[in-house]
């Protein structure tokens, strides 16, 4: 009995499972069978269908649904990703028997039953029934959307499908920030364009000469971290001066992506911009020339500049600022300089710009005219004269002897002025050490000064000094005399002439009296030898 019962416990084990296998097989064919076939497609029947950007396009979903009638779908759902928008057209086989909704936030098309939602949307036993919306991308790319059918509140089956979006608009919105039409460069210049549209799959600068078309440089730009701009760097000095094209092509062909839309299967979109410039890395040439118009209280300099590129850009500089005016912007410049003395040199740095920024500085020295308009040797004073030879002669105007002229001087050179209408000179005869020898004329006077030492002189002896003259300065050869003219009484103890003078000279009264002092010591010694010779002779006699 035992062993009967044992068997007839293992059998009923054995049955037992077999029954759960059996469940468990019917479970899963059910679930095959009843599963639905979501089929992605275009309206014309393509699988894995691009769409064309920024056009709307009809997407079609067929469901097929098999089995012994167990499930019903309740309603449909079509969740489009961000970048597709639904195009406000829907349809689909079952005519008014199902209703539509779309809600914008999540983006989610829906079908329902035309009565209730409870009821159902498809028989199983009806199979290719259609849905279709229309859809637009604004961004070429790869998009995934899920299809999902229900039964009331339980998800049957769902289903996900990648669109590829084609790139069918041309770059917009190219402009630079760095070339500008008709412009000047040299050196480096860093070429920029911004680009509004969709972001490109490469950006080139072609620079292309003027002469005959050829090109010149070929350069691939980068993006500039996550902006809109593309930059590279053209090194203008590998290309000779002229006039170029800067061509802009901006290539927007898309990438396919997975094994549906493998390789660039987008349209090769490109975007052709010009813009004209120049270059030049030439500096100008600049001459300098003193011009005849320069007087004795004026320079005058004509400023000529050669550029065979890109021109001047504007009015030339100097190293005198404000104290002197430049006219002109071009090729043809004028310096005038005002308010100089006669025959005072000055020197002159002038610096100038194309409009290429390329700098051209020269420097040049210019003198006034001499102020006696003459300049030679041989010069003598209007009256009594002196042997000097004078090199240069400057004329000192009545303004100017009247509020202190200083006159530069260098050995054997000599100012020019005039007193009540006749003239005289204060002239340089040597220079000694730390000393001047000054000579004055018409009557030639002498007189050695040291720095800071002065004199006044009497020039028509009248009685009152005329004259003033003062050693300022001594550098460098150059004997900086201020020679002013005064009015003032000679003081009573001056000398005759109330001049300068030599410090050795005496007067004639002192002369006079050396003079009559030799003579008393001639007769008395004349007299102690005629005494000598007396008294000889007498004592000879005795």
């Amino acid at each position: 009995m035992d062993k009967k019962r044992c068997d007839m416990n293992k059998t009923a084990r054995n049955n037992f499972f077999v029954g759960i296998a059996f469940v468990l097989v019917l479970i899963l064919s059910l679930v095959f069978i009843f599963a639905a076939d979501y089929i992605l497609r275009s309206g014309s029947g393509e699988t894995n269908f691009t769409l064309a950007e920024d056009i709307p396009q009809l997407i079609n979903v067929t469901l097929n649904l098999t089995g012994t009638g167990l499930q019903n779908a309740t309603f449909l759902n079509i969740t489009l990703p961000s970048g597709l928008s639904y195009a406000a057209y829907n349809g689909t086989s079952l005519g008014t028997g199902a209703n539509f909704s779309y809600d914008s936030t999540n983006r989610v098309v829906s079908w329902f039953n035309s009565t209730t939602a409870g009821e159902h949307l498809i028989n199983v036993s009806v199979n290719g029934t259609s849905f279709w919306i229309n859809v637009t991308a604004a961004t070429p790319g790869n998009y995934n959307i899920t299809v999902a059918m229900y039964n009331r509140t339980s998800l049957i089956n769902s289903t996900t499908m990648d669109v590829f979006v084609n790139d069918s608009s041309y770059p917009t919105g190219i402009s630079t920030s760095s070339v500008v039409a008709g412009g000047n460069y040299s050196g480096s210049v860093v070429l920029n364009v911004s680009i509004t549209e969709d972001l490109p799959s490469y950006v080139r600068f072609n620079i292309t000469s003027s002469v005959g078309g050829v090109q010149s440089a070929l350069l691939v730009a980068s993006r500039q971290g996550t902006t809109s701009y593309w930059n590279a760097t053209l090194n203008t000095a590998s290309l000779t001066d002229g006039n170029y094209s800067l061509n802009v092509y901006v290539n927007d062909t898309k990438s396919g992506q997975g094994t549906n839309h493998p390789g660039d299967i987008s349209l090769s979109n490109s975007s052709f911009w010009v813009r004209n410039f120049t270059l030049d890395n030439t500096a100008p040439t600049l001459t300098l020339t003193r011009s005849s118009t320069s007087t004795t209280s004026q320079i005058v300099i004509n400023i000529s500049l050669v550029d065979a590129t890109s021109g001047i850009a504007s009015t030339c500089t100097s190293n005198f600022g404000d104290e002197v005016t430049i006219t002109g912007i071009g090729t043809s410049q004028v310096l005038t300089h005002t308010g100089v003395n006669c025959g005072v040199t000055k020197s002159y740095t002038i610096s100038c710009l194309d409009r290429a920024g390329k700098s051209v500085s020269s420097t040049s020295s210019f003198a006034t005219d001499d102020c006696s308009g003459t300049s030679g040797s041989g010069s003598s004073g209007s009256s009594g004269g002196t042997t000097a030879s004078w090199s240069k002669t400057v004329k000192v105007t009545d303004e100017q002897f009247s509020s202190g002229y200083n006159a530069e001087l260098k050995a054997k050179q000599r100012a020019k002025i005039s007193v009540n209408g006749e003239d005289h000179h204060v002239g340089v005869l040597k220079i000694v050490d730390e000393k001047v020898t000054i000579e004055i004329a018409s009557t030639p006077q002498q007189v050695e000064l040291g720095v800071g030492e002065e004199k006044k002189v009497d020039l028509n002896s009248d009685g009152s000094y005329d004259l003033y003259v003062k050693l300022v300065s001594l550098e460098n050869g150059i004997a900086n005399l201020l020679i002013q003219d005064i009015n003032e009484e000679v003081p009573e103890d001056a000398s005759i002439d109330g001049s300068l003078g030599s410090p050795d000279q005496e007067t004639p009264q002192t002369e006079g009296m050396k003079s009559v002092g030799s003579w008393w010591i001639v007769l008395i010694i004349v007299i102690v030898l005629v005494i000598i010779g007396a008294t000889v002779g007498f004592k000879k006699r005795k």
